[in-house]
């Protein structure tokens, strides 16, 4: 008896009732040698799941046909192919007149080092960096134009009005920088040259 089970079968045919659970798609695949034939009558309601799980277990090529009395007859084989098998894949012929391309690599002499980049930054000079739209009063060499304002300011009397390191502080305290002079005071028309609140009520009493 164990000799007969050891000969695999080249056909199967089997009838699955629609209640039935663990259906052993596996063990079928087993038996069968490759390319053996596995014949499936199911109901027309659960062909297509069968078909599914026909396909997750390793069986190729199946196919669903209908009868009349609502019976769907299920075609399907075992592959050719054992599981695990490898095979080698063969590298398509040059077609006729194609040319091969060869794309160099780049030499050492042509990369460039990261660190020889970091070095070749401007340098950024004192004079630059420094700024005294935030200080009292102008710096001592001032190019921004600071000093000549003061120094009117003082031979007229009449405080410099505050000049805008941003050129935000009109639009209102959103856009305005922390130490700005202007904060907490409402937005304003940058062409003028004092703030004016229009306070009238226009509540008639």
């Amino acid at each position: 008896r164990k000799q007969k089970m050891a000969a695999l079968l080249t056909r199967i045919d089997i009838t699955i009732p629609d209640d039935a659970k663990n259906v052993p798609y596996s063990d079928w695949l087993k038996l069968l040698s490759p390319r053996g034939q596995l014949n499936l009558t199911v109901s027309e309601s659960t062909s297509q799941k069968i078909m599914r799980d026909l396909l997750m277990a390793g069986f190729v090529d199946s196919v669903s046909t209908t009868s009349d009395s609502n019976q769907c007859l299920i075609t399907t084989s075992k592959p050719s192919w054992e599981m695990g098998t490898s095979a080698k894949i063969k590298k398509a012929p040059a077609a006729a007149g194609s040319t091969r391309v060869v794309i160099p690599l780049a030499d050492d002499e042509d990369l460039v080092n990261e660190d020889d980049l970091l070095d070749e930054l401007p340098e950024i000079s004192k004079d630059a960096a420094s700024d005294c739209s935030k200080k009292k009063r102008a710096c001592k060499d001032c190019s921004c134009g600071r000093a000549e304002i003061e120094a009117e300011a003082d031979a007229t009397g009449k405080e410099a009005p505050p000049k805008s390191a941003c050129g935000n502080c009109y639009k209102g305290d959103a856009f305005r920088c922390a130490g700005c002079p202007m904060l907490g005071k409402p937005a304003f028309d940058p062409n003028q040259e004092n703030v004016q609140l229009n306070l009238t009520d226009d509540i008639d009493i």
